[in-house]
């Protein structure tokens, strides 16, 4: 075996590639890239086409919850207003002496009201003057450190929050087990103050259900997409709930929403995310849209929005295969159609009598001046070699008349050299 030379280049073998793979392949996997990103394309379009429209949707519904909330406290408003143009109501509240019959007037005007407003829970008229309180629900008449409700007697017994109270209904009655408000408090309070620094106070306590009860009822159509509702406050107290049975037994639930909507107020505000309750993952819209700035937010489990997202995936994974084997037969065809020159030209190179030449590639301009350029060059070697066999002959017959006739030796010498050349 010979030795390699020192600082000889070693250049690996090339392999033996015919054109025709190579161009197979190459049509090949630019056809599959093709189809991979335009699937991969459409999927993440549709992906974030599902999502655009589901905010759309939950943004819609919750502010529809928006136009509620002004819609109850407009009504508030004008109940308010209704009673303290009564004059049992102004009897009541200017009352300086314990009176058996103004509260039962009182009570008849509470109780005409409140059969024309269903989302009423109850009246609570507060007498500055006798400390003294009156509830539509019970009848009773009791001081404030007797009455039943504590938070609502807590805060209008103190004469300092009339002056900070900004009209926000106050959540009241929460419950221990679910940790929703039962009732949302209006309070309106007198211009005028008493001489113990109190005011005459109209509380009005709303059904907070009341905003979320369209929500319940398109939870109950099957065919729908179930979707939970929850409206907080700045505080993170939840005034109303539409919850499906496995979000109520969460204890944690709650808590986790407040500190999300937290964290997005504190960077770039509320708008749809991800977030994990449970074993399950939710897909959660927000808002804040309204006059109390309370948040309002619905949860859909993912797997519901991408279920169809799942379904077009595979789809399309089944036209990727499809569009595959169709443009495989393509790029087949196609191949063959391109690689046929080369192995025309490569059978012409070799001597072969070139065969199942298509009829459309003979009466193309570039393949007939190939194949044209490529007679000429024959026609030429030929011409070449017969000249050179035309041409060693006639020194032949020269060297050896020079012979015959004795001719010198130089001449001999020289013929034999242009002989040897041919």
């Amino acid at each position: 075996m010979k030795k390699i030379k020192e600082g000889q280049n070693i250049s690996a073998p090339v392999k033996n590639k015919s054109f025709f793979k190579t161009l197979l392949f190459s049509l090949l996997g630019l056809s599959v890239i093709i189809t991979f990103l335009l699937t991969l394309f459409l999927t993440a379009n549709y992906f974030r086409t599902s999502l655009s429209i589901t905010t759309a949707f939950n943004r819609n519904l919750l502010s529809q919850t928006n136009y509620t909330i002004t819609q109850m406290d407009d009504n508030a408003q004008r109940l308010t207003q209704a009673l303290f143009g009564d004059k049992d109501i102004i009897s009541f509240l200017n009352m300086k002496e314990h009176d058996s019959m103004i509260p039962i007037l009182a009570s008849r005007t509470l109780d005409k009201q409140l059969m024309t407003l269903p989302f009423v829970d109850s009246i609570y008229l507060y007498n500055a003057s006798l400390d003294l309180f009156f509830s539509s629900k019970s009848g009773e008449q009791l001081h404030s450190g007797d009455f039943k409700d504590e938070q609502i007697a807590a805060l209008v017994t103190d004469p300092d929050f009339a002056d900070s109270y900004t009209g926000v209904p106050i959540p009241g009655s929460v419950s221990g087990v679910s940790h929703v408000a039962k009732t949302l408090s209006y309070l309106v309070f007198d211009s005028t103050k008493e001489e113990n620094g109190l005011r005459n106070v109209i509380i009005i306590n709303v059904n907070p259900s009341l905003l979320t009860d369209s929500m319940r009822t398109m939870n109950q159509f099957e065919d729908g997409m179930r979707m939970d509702f929850v409206i907080m406050d700045k505080n993170g107290c939840v005034i109303s709930t539409a919850l499906s049975p496995l979000l109520e037994q969460n204890s944690q639930l709650y808590e986790i929403l407040y500190g999300q909507l937290l964290d997005h107020s504190r960077s770039s505000g509320i708008k749809g995310s991800f977030l994990t309750i449970g074993d399950t993952r939710y897909f959660q819209s927000a808002t804040m849209g309204n006059k109390y700035q309370w948040y309002l937010m619905s949860l859909i489990p993912a797997g519901v929005i991408f279920r169809d997202i799942l379904t077009s995936s595979l789809a399309g994974a089944g036209i990727m295969l499809g569009v595959f084997l169709i443009g495989s037969v393509i790029c087949l065809s196609v191949a063959r159609r391109l690689n046929s020159p080369i192995q025309a030209i490569t059978h012409m190179i070799k001597g072969e009598p070139v065969e199942n030449l298509p009829s459309d590639l003979e009466g193309t301009r570039e393949f007939r001046l190939i194949l044209n350029t490529y007679e000429d060059m024959k026609k030429q070697n030929l011409q070449f070699e017969q000249m050179k066999r035309e041409t060693a002959y006639s020194i032949r017959q020269d060297c050896l008349n020079s012979l015959l006739t004795g001719s010198s030796e130089i001449r001999w010498t020289k013929c034999c050299w242009m002989y040897r050349k041919m």
